[in-house]
């Protein structure tokens, strides 16, 4: 992938009005529908940029539509892309502004950036259409070249009409007027005639290699060689086979993010030092503990993540070690602060329109991939965090590094409290430092749980405000980079403001004056601004006002409100779309180009895609009267068959409360694949708002006016799409909802014994299965399961998994009635578990499950059945943590204290309960799982004593 091109193409289009309408249309609804297509295939944001479509000629006569032409062709050209600019010319030369014309405009806009150029163009009496192809390519910017240096592609594509075509199409229009150049008294307009003539051949004669077609006779000829173009610039700048996977694509996301926190940004050295002296400390702890950085919204956490990354980047060098023979009078910590071999890792929440910890645990776990790394993340979450453990361990082990993990509001997790929760119960190897940023709300919560005995307490700091001086810099910083001044009473004003101690707050205020204010006015904007106290108010009232400025009736509110009921921003296309009145008739650039820009410093622009800049904007307008409308805006726009409108729609019928409509459409097998595949956290949302989990299918149908069910796959998956369908069913599987699963089970069954299916993917399906159908009574099932996962994985497993395979049908044999085969298939499974590297969790519950059998059969008694599930519990207890550890443990207490319960040993059953309830601490609340039996029965036996 080449991460120096941007993966975004914006084409502005250039015509006169009117005469050019059936390229336009034909270019709007049979070209750019299959190049938005193949950009979406190749993961490319594709706009164009076309100011006469959707507007009269007369509406385009003034001063504004210019400005904004230029401005449009200016920004396509920055972008860097070649493609950007495609003009079109007929006969008609096009509308020539008279000073009259632009009057209201040099009233309103005495300093605008372009007031010079269009100054000119009046002097030389051009229409606008000559002057966008000059200011393009004719006349450019002095560094400018017509074609990319590193592609060899031209950047500028010109249409020459043939005069033929014009008339047989004039003949075919109703309005016989349009087509050529015509004085008031309808005489033809020869001046006019003769400039287009000359633009023309100025063309042919110094621009020839910018020439696509000269004299095309059809529309048709026209539009297949700008699809011709196009197709070939996208195959040249983003080749199908460097398409970015989707962690290449996050990776492009979060660092775009981090450099747009960067911007403006005032660094706190001090703070920023300390931090790093405290991660010092840490790296050479056992289990080190993570450091939370609170502070509330909007003061600049972000930020400063996006900063001491960067500084972080530069501590690579390690510590020089002496000669045995040199003596060094140096401290531990003066050691640990030389030794700064860093590696960092960075995770902003939401970056990447993804806010579950299990994003941030992907992502980490590419990060600390080595090459030939081609496993994925088990579906099960524990096992996921033990696959991430041993990552980790070997990347610290085999690089000789200490490594950071940056996680930036941990407060926007979804689930917030749960997520965080669980980041608490996990023990970081030695050399792996985690720093959180959060509100002062996960701060509490922290704060209550180091409270708790026997836990690795965290470590809290505050993120410091703003000095007066830091704030008088950001001012100073902003308003000269754009060439303008704040006088001193008005500067004092702004930075002495308790609002202002918001960073955010304070950018925001300062983009505004930017923008809009003249010098008289700037005291009483000033205060305007400063009585809205908060981020979100602020662009409240920029909304309200930029509403006033468009013909469209709250068009400002509604864009603002689209992006931010998006699953992950929208393109300009895609806005123009789904804020149009009537799906056919999308909104008219002239009008949502501008206002783009003007909610520029609002919105984060990640590679033509759209979304809001923080999350106070995006909590502003959830209490928007038109949140409900937009959303169902965004159902009726995103009709297409790709993942990503499939994910759109299901996110907004879920925001909807309308999960029935989503459930409706991923009763298509190969939908769920794709929703899983694009966002297997919305997919559990869906099935979670859906009751899809409820495990008493009478539960299921109050939740649904319709039984959940799939239709099969209508064709064969790839081998990609056939594991994720593996994984679906092992998740229903581990979550709970075992009606679901046997249906999905019975759906894939097909795919999974088909002849192409790799056996290992065969025998974990049936070892699910195996479990699946126990679980349920079926044991007979379960049997014929279990022995094809064992067929199946034979010598392709390592000794581990196929212990637990075999363990697996032991006791299916003895729910079914046969113990002592069960056993004789245990011993061998213990066997099979203790084979080089071996298998200690899965040990330990072969010998808990023999020491049940035999007691249940006589062969042990009591104090031999505690002995040896103690010894299972010696053996989880003496493994270095892992994720499953204290569920094993209080299933093993839970075990312990039955064999208590049976001799009435209330007392030793009632501490060891207690064990369990501890263990379950960890990982339920005290309503949740097994916490309220174990409750119940502790209290039990205390009443017995």
């Amino acid at each position: 992938m080449n991460t120096v091109i941007p993966r975004e193409i914006r084409v502005f289009l250039s015509s006169t009005f009117r005469d050019m309408d059936a390229e336009r249309d034909y270019l709007l609804t049979r070209v750019f529908p299959e190049i938005r297509r193949l950009c979406y295939e190749r993961m490319v944001t594709f706009s164009e940029i076309d100011l006469r479509w959707g507007i009269t000629e007369q509406a385009a006569k003034n001063g504004r539509t210019v400005q904004i032409c230029l401005e449009e062709i200016e920004r396509c050209r920055q972008l860097g892309i070649p493609p950007f600019f495609i003009g079109f010319l007929g006969e008609r030369y096009g509308w020539v502004p008279q000073p009259n014309d632009l009057s209201e405009y040099w009233q309103n806009s005495p300093d605008q950036q372009y007031a010079e150029i269009i100054h000119q163009a009046l002097t030389a009496g051009i229409s606008v259409t000559e002057l966008e192809i000059r200011f393009a390519f004719l006349e450019p910017p002095r560094e400018f070249s017509l074609t990319s240096a590193e592609h060899g592609l031209s950047r500028v594509q010109m249409y020459l009409r043939d005069p033929a075509l014009t008339v047989k199409l004039q003949q075919q229009a109703e309005d016989k007027n349009s087509w050529f150049d015509q004085l008031p008294d309808g005489t033809p307009d020869t001046v006019s005639a003769q400039k287009q003539q000359s633009l023309k051949q100025r063309l042919r004669s110094d621009f020839s290699g910018m020439i696509a077609l000269d004299h095309y006779d059809s529309v048709e000829a026209f539009g297949e060689s700008v699809s011709r173009y196009l197709r070939e610039a996208i195959d040249t700048l983003y080749p199908a086979e460097s398409v970015p996977d989707s962690w290449q694509q996050k990776i492009r996301e979060h660092s775009l993010y981090a450099a747009v926190r960067r911007r403006g940004y005032i660094p706190m050295d001090d703070f920023r030092q300390q931090l790093v002296r405290q991660l010092n400390r840490t790296a050479g702890y056992i289990e080190p503990a993570p450091i939370l950085i609170s502070a509330p919204s909007g003061m600049g956490k972000s930020a400063f993540m996006a900063d001491l990354e960067t500084d972080l980047r530069t501590r690579n060098r390690p510590y020089e070690w002496p000669e045995e023979d040199v003596f060094k009078n140096e401290s531990i910590e003066d050691i640990l602060n030389k030794d700064q071999n860093y590696r960092v890792f960075s995770h902003y929440t939401g970056a990447d329109g993804d806010q579950s910890l299990e994003n941030f645990r992907s992502r980490l776990f590419h990060f600390l991939a080595f090459a030939g790394d081609n496993d994925t993340l088990s579906p099960d979450d524990a096992e996921a965090w033990e696959q991430l453990d041993k990552r980790l361990q070997r990347f610290t082990r085999e690089h000789s590094v200490t490594l950071v993990l940056l996680l930036d509001a941990v407060n926007q997790l979804m689930p917030a409290e749960n997520s965080l929760r669980r980041l608490y119960q996990r023990v970081w190897p030695r050399r792996v430092l985690l720093a959180i940023t959060g509100t002062p709300e996960a701060s509490e919560l922290i704060n209550q749980l180091n409270q708790e005995p026997e836990v690795s307490r965290w470590q809290l700091s505050e993120l410091p405000t703003l000095t007066e001086d830091q704030r008088r810099a950001l001012c100073s910083a902003r308003l000269s980079s754009v060439s303008k001044t704040l006088s001193e009473p008005l500067t004092q004003r702004l930075i002495t403001a308790d609002a202002c101690r918001n960073p955010l707050f304070l950018h925001l205020i300062l983009e505004e004056l930017c923008l809009h204010a003249r010098h008289e006015a700037l005291p009483s904007l000033l205060e305007d601004l400063l009585a809205c106290q908060t981020p979100g108010a602020l662009f409240l009232r920029v909304l309200q006002a930029a509403d006033h400025d468009y013909v469209l009736p709250e068009l400002a509110t509604r864009t603002a409100c689209c992006i931010a009921a998006s699953r992950r921003g929208l393109t300009h296309s895609e806005l123009a779309g789904a804020l149009a009145k009537y799906p056919e008739i999308r909104v008219a650039d002239q009008q949502l180009l501008p206002l783009l820009a003007r909610l520029a410093p609002y919105c984060i622009n990640s590679e033509g895609r759209l979304r809001l800049l923080h999350s106070a904007f995006e909590e502003a307008m959830q209490h928007s009267a038109t949140m409900e409308s937009c959303r169902e805006s965004l159902i009726k726009h995103f009709t297409d068959l790709n993942d990503f409108s499939l994910a759109e729609r299901t996110w907004q019928w879920l925001a909807l409360d309308e999960a029935e409509a989503a459930i409706r459409e991923l009763s298509l097998a190969e939908n769920v694949v794709s929703l899983y595949r694009t966002d297997a956290r919305l997919l559990h949302q869906l099935w979670q708002a859906a009751g899809i989990y409820q495990v008493n299918p009478l539960a299921l149908g109050r939740k649904l006016n319709q039984p959940f069910s799939w239709k099969p796959f209508s064709e064969k998956l790839s081998t990609e799409d056939t594991v994720t369908a593996l994984n679906i069913f092992t998740w229903l599987r581990q979550t709970g909802a075992t009606t679901a699963a046997s249906d999905w089970a019975e759906v894939i069954r097909p795919l999974i014994d088909a002849q192409e299916t790799p056996d290992s993917s065969k025998a974990a399906f049936y070892n699910t299965l195996s479990v699946l159908q126990t679980n349920l009574g079926q044991e007979q099932q379960a049997d014929q399961a279990i022995d094809m996962a064992i067929d199946h994985g034979f010598g392709l497993m390592d000794p581990g998994m196929m212990a637990g395979m075999m363990a697996n049908k032991a006791s299916v044999l003895n729910k079914s009635g046969n113990p002592h085969h069960a056993l004789k298939l245990f011993e061998n499974a213990r066997l099979m578990a203790a084979i080089p590297p071996g298998n200690p969790v899965v040990e330990a519950s072969i010998i808990m499950q023999m020491a049940q059998i035999k007691s249940e059969l006589g062969m042990a008694n009591s104090t031999e059945t505690e002995q040896q599930i103690n010894h299972s519990i010696n053996i989880i207890r003496q493994l270095p943590p892992y994720d499953k550890q204290q569920k094993h443990l209080c299933e093993l207490y839970q075990e312990l204290a039955s064999v208590f319960m049976e001799r009435e040993d209330f007392s030793t059953a009632a501490e060891t309960y207690l064990q369990a309830i501890a263990a379950g601490n960890h990982l339920y609340q005290p309503d949740e799982g097994p916490m309220p039996g174990l409750l119940d029965i502790y209290q039990w036996c205390l009443q017995r004593l």
